[in-house]
């Protein structure tokens, strides 16, 4: 049976696919145990699936939209410990979630928490660091992605869509994951023009460009 798939990509398809060909890279065999924190409609977890993956778990803190009935699921809360036991997985993915959360050094700990050592974890965040986002905060002072429409209303149940609470820059993060993780890599994804038009497929690892930030961490023994 076809799974209808409701929610809008939460990351675009060049840096999905930068995801599957790093993953690759690491040779992980196909019943390692991974996450997707944050999964939504559980579309990214059904890509893992269809690559063969099949040890693959979602968490969220809305289950209703969820799709896939052959993966396992909890509900989440991100302000809250998460639902699962001290070194449980070999990676955890985490797309465009962070940016949301009031408190993601707690969050980063939880993931830290759960993953097994030297284990995997995957991020990705609009990225403030561009060029665009700083020629915005000089003449609109805000973030491209944060601000105009940033809600102060905070309900623990719920994160509510498409409203960005915490920039995550990359000195910051920086900071945020030394003690726990090693960087691995990270890129920038996609040349976001200034004025509107198609954005560029581009691949870098200068935060100076880039509308989309991909981590990849290795965690510390």
């Amino acid at each position: 049976m076809e799974k209808k798939f409701s929610q809008v990509a939460r990351i675009n398809r060049k840096s999905r696919m930068l995801i599957f060909e790093k993953l690759a890279e690491l040779e992980l065999p196909k019943n390692c145990k991974m996450l997707d924190a944050g999964c939504g409609d559980g579309s990214f977890l059904f890509e893992l699936q269809e690559k063969g993956y099949f040890n693959i778990h979602g968490c969220d803190m809305d289950e209703k939209g969820f799709v896939p009935n052959d993966i396992k699921f909890k509900k989440a809360n991100f302000h809250q410990k998460l639902p699962y036991h001290d070194h449980e997985f070999d990676v955890v993915f985490s797309l465009e979630v962070i940016e949301h959360l009031e408190n993601p050094w707690f969050f980063m700990d939880e993931l830290h928490r759960i993953i097994r050592p030297h284990g995997h974890c995957v991020l990705t965040t609009p990225n403030p660091d561009n060029i665009t986002s700083k020629i915005l905060f000089l003449l609109m002072g805000r973030f491209n992605h944060f601000g105009h429409n940033l809600s102060y209303e905070f309900n623990e149940a719920v994160i509510r869509k498409d409203k960005h609470r915490t920039p995550i820059f990359h000195f910051f993060f920086q900071e945020m994951v030394y003690k726990r993780f090693i960087i691995i890599t990270y890129w920038s994804n996609g040349l976001q023009p200034i004025f509107k038009g198609k954005e560029i497929d581009f691949k870098t690892k200068s935060p100076l460009i880039g509308a989309d930030k991909i981590y990849f961490l290795k965690k510390r023994e």
